[in-house]
């Protein structure tokens, strides 16, 4: 069996108007239409799409069913934003309607791609703090054993940074990679730029 391209969907923010503003548009639908778009052109039937979590804002249902007329397999990793998110009240209630658009929902997931094993998380290990101070989330983070971390949560244009451990954070959010999601082999390109 063969499987398809892997590409990466970090922080969509579809629906939400401040987002939309700090991306340089006029409107959220001019910007829910570029994030749609720029997917559409570059999916494939047999895509597998991994998004590192939040996916949409007001509206939200009906902007995550988007997702669904994008060719591919669509997978879920949550974010802080997304209300099935279990940091979230009743967080569980929104699962089923995650379901109806991805194949699967989850905190984190692990793959392997040409004898790598990856994980996958809406958040960084750590290191998101600019300004800040001290980490958020905490508890839901992956705990950093040394494996390779592609994330989003940062909306950084930095693609690539190294946890407190020295560990490689790989950065899949639409705003490093000039809001046209990213393939495995262009995130981990950046890895080999070391």
């Amino acid at each position: 069996m063969t499987i398809g391209e892997i590409r990466f969907v970090g922080d969509p923010h579809l629906g939400h108007q401040l987002v939309s503003g700090l991306r340089g548009f006029d409107s959220v639908e001019d910007h829910d239409h570029q994030i749609l778009a720029n997917m559409a052109r570059v999916a494939q039937p047999d895509t597998i799409w991994w998004h590192t979590g939040d996916e949409a804002f007001n509206g939200w249902r009906g902007r995550i069913a988007a997702f669904a007329e994008i060719p591919g397999t669509h997978h879920l990793v949550l974010g802080n934003h997304d209300r099935a998110f279990p940091a979230n009240s009743n967080s569980y209630k929104y699962v089923a309607d995650y379901l109806e658009v991805f194949a699967s929902v989850q905190l984190a997931a692990r793959i392997s791609y040409e004898g790598r094993r990856l994980l996958i998380c809406h958040f960084p290990y750590d290191g998101d703090t600019t300004g800040r101070g001290e980490e958020r989330f905490e508890q839901w983070r992956l705990r950093d054993l040394g494996a390779m971390l592609i994330h989003g949560h940062t909306h950084s244009d930095q693609r690539i940074s190294h946890s407190t451990r020295g560990t490689v954070q790989l950065h899949a959010g639409l705003d490093a990679w000039g809001l046209v999601p990213p393939t495995i082999g262009d995130v981990l390109a950046e890895a080999e730029l070391l």
